[in-house]
């Protein structure tokens, strides 16, 4: 017959594994996951600008899909704007 030291010591030892895989699953440092985002993001948008920079376009917004992204999903490619006629 088990007496109520013996329950809470179950009970402590329970709330401490629980606590251990708590503390596995979060985030270390929600700072450098923060940072780690901005690079990708910063990356991203330059190879963006990089593949409208090789068509002779600018990315319509910081956000825009890439060219690529955009065929793929069967949008149409940007249009390239009118030019202008040279003044004389």
């Amino acid at each position: 017959m088990s007496n109520a030291t013996d329950t809470e010591d179950r009970i402590r030892a329970g709330f401490a594994v629980l606590l251990e895989r708590l503390r596995e699953a979060t985030v270390e440092d929600p700072e450098n996951a923060a940072r780690l985002n901005a690079a990708a993001l910063e990356r991203e948008q330059n190879r963006v600008w990089r593949e409208y920079a090789d068509h002779g376009l600018i990315p319509p917004s910081p956000l825009a899909l890439s060219i690529t992204a955009r065929l793929d999903l069967g949008l149409a490619e940007p249009a390239h704007p009118p030019q202008r006629e040279a003044a004389e």
